[in-house]
């Protein structure tokens, strides 16, 4: 899929446009000159995961109510399209871009008492598809992502975030 980013007129052999980046669906893309309906020139550009605002909806939670967390710029690829979702050291499930346009919205429950909990969100490999059965590691959180993500070799930079909500009763 691909969308006009703008035009432009050439000018003295050169060419200048002002283009707004979709910060939504993250990974890599590219920005393609087209003339006469051919592709002249590209450049690839990366859009990195980032937290929709302040990234909880609430940090103070009362006890079994749910909160909610957003990312945009999850990407679309294998390598980028899931979360792992950590709630006090333990794997509680994933979330995935793929089909939100990489917007995503966990919602997750107050649990574990009352006092300080912490969230963490990992990068992980997708395999629920039939086609990445067989992936090593595939749906479980990579913790050591700064140096062994898959994609670090085709210059994906994954990060990882950390939340901490006080739940209270």
């Amino acid at each position: 899929m691909s969308d006009a980013l703008g035009t432009a007129t050439p000018s003295g052999g050169n060419l200048h446009a002002k283009i707004t980046v979709p910060d939504g669906l993250g990974g890599w893309h590219v920005v393609q000159l087209v003339q006469n309906g051919k592709v002249s020139a590209q450049v690839p550009f990366y859009v990195m995961e980032s937290i929709v605002g302040r990234g909880t909806s609430s940090i103070v939670v009362k006890e079994g109510s749910t909160f909610t967390i957003h990312l945009k710029g999850v990407g679309w690829t294998q390598l980028d399209n899931t979360v792992g979702v950590d709630y006090d050291n333990s794997y509680i499930g994933y979330g995935c871009g793929f089909n939100s346009n990489g917007d995503v919205l966990l919602h997750i429950n107050a649990t574990g008492g009352p006092g300080t909990h912490l969230i963490d969100l990992y990068p992980m490999l997708y395999s629920l598809s039939p086609s990445f059965a067989s992936t090593p590691y595939g749906m479980v959180p990579v913790l050591t992502y700064a140096q062994d993500e898959p994609g670090l070799a085709l210059g994906y930079h994954l990060p990882a975030f950390r939340f901490a909500i006080t739940v209270v009763k």
